[in-house]
């Protein structure tokens, strides 16, 4: 199961809900960062629907492989983050070698796959206004791990035989061939996992 690029306002709701949390939370701290889960917002063509300098966080975790502008994803973070907010997440990044394998856990085929390398990402992070705290590759951490019991994009990978009735294979479909075609990539450097702290400047 593959995300066009013309449906950015589904994958930013992850952001939106964790920035959400943050933010309601605040405002009431008596109530539960669960009740407020799922008043997110979608984003209209991309722009985040928050004023300039409002959250102190924000968390990313797979979601800029399934979006093509990334300059734009990054700025709008950037723009919603206070002077010195920190931007966490995790992604895929591109390889050395072209990405062949397909489907994937994050593109069913070559069309909806937006990955760039790492050097791209930190450069486009960078030019957004963001400082590195901490990026880095995690791909052989990975890699040496031993195999989850069920595969999510955030273990990257190998599936067991069976799964769980309410894992991830619940909304993607055909998890075996998609988690082993990752898997092969990232043995083979065709892609690589990354994750990094940035902060605003």
């Amino acid at each position: 199961m593959a995300a066009p690029s013309g449906l950015i306002c589904v994958f930013m709701r992850r952001i939106f809900a964790h920035m959400r949390v943050q933010h309601r939370s605040q405002q009431h701290p008596t109530q539960s960062a669960k009740s407020w889960f799922g008043d997110n917002r979608r984003s209209a063509n991309g722009i985040l629907p928050f004023p300039d300098d409002t959250f102190d966080a924000a968390w990313m975790q797979n979601v800029g492989m399934n979006i093509a502008d990334k300059r734009k994803l990054y700025g709008e973070v950037c723009r919603v983050l206070k002077p010195g907010g920190r931007f966490a997440f995790q992604e895929m990044s591109a390889g050395t070698e072209p990405t062949i394998y397909f489907p994937l856990p994050w593109a069913s085929d070559p069309a909806d796959n937006f990955l760039v390398s790492a050097d791209e990402m930190h450069q486009l992070l960078s030019e957004c206004g963001f400082i590195a705290d901490t990026f880095e590759d995690a791909t052989d951490m990975i890699l040496n791990s031993p195999p989850p019991v069920s595969a999510t994009p955030a273990s990257v990978v190998p599936v067991a035989a069976t799964q769980p009735p309410l894992g991830l294979s619940v909304f993607v479909d055909n998890l075996a061939e998609k988690a082993g075609n990752a898997r092969r990539s990232l043995q083979e450097g065709r892609v690589r996992f990354v994750r990094g702290v940035f902060r605003v400047k």
